[in-house]
């Protein structure tokens, strides 16, 4: 099967990973996607950054930045299988996923992508989360705390410019919201990506 290049993986795209993944790959797939997160903390978790019962994450972020992000049920129940099959006690400080680092779970999405015709990273899991959340309706606010981003404007260029009623709502917010049209232009490198707000509606 041919690989296809892409700058974001759909819906499908995830799910055909998961199907196809088995073990700790599968759990290393669900906590990229579920959580949002940068390689570097998701290698980095520890049992103890899981709260079961809430259904959360500690991430550790860039510097001394530690933000708390939501998990779904397919996730959680991931991580809980993964627990229940190591061993019958395990300390808080243990990392999750044992002694891989980042150049490990890029190799393994990347033999995955080309088993499924699909490229994987983890930066791809991560423009997914970003992408799937807002044109779902996600609060852009929300959805910058949980990337662990200092600038709403990076996490606005992950939003994707193919959804036609977000095009719309920005056109109709540049034509008729003089605030919000001077925000815009003050800021064109967060929207430059996107399209041309000037255009005619």
């Amino acid at each position: 099967m041919s690989r296809r290049k892409q700058t974001n993986l759909s819906i499908e795209d995830i799910a055909r990973a998961l199907e196809a993944s088995e073990g700790i790959t599968t759990v290393l797939l669900e906590v990229l996607y579920a959580s949002g997160g940068r390689v570097s903390e998701i290698v980095a978790l520890r049992w103890g950054d899981i709260n079961f019962e809430e259904r959360t994450v500690r991430l550790q972020g860039k510097g001394s930045d530690e933000r708390a992000v939501p998990l779904g049920k397919p996730c959680i129940e991931a991580l809980s299988a993964l627990l229940d099959g190591t061993r019958a006690t395990v300390a808080p400080t243990e990392k999750v996923f044992g002694g891989l680092n980042e150049q490990n779970v890029r190799d393994r999405l990347k033999v995955l992508g080309r088993r499924i015709g699909v490229r994987l990273t983890p930066h791809l899991f991560r423009h997914a989360f970003t992408t799937h959340m807002l044109n779902q309706g996600a609060n852009l606010r929300a959805v910058q705390e949980m990337l662990g981003h200092k600038s709403v404007c990076s996490t606005f260029i992950y939003w994707d410019s193919t959804d036609k009623h977000i095009t719309q709502m920005l056109r109709e917010i540049y034509m008729y919201l003089p605030r919000a049209r001077a925000y815009l232009m003050a800021h064109p490198d967060c929207f430059s990506d996107l399209y041309d707000y000037r255009e005619s509606p």
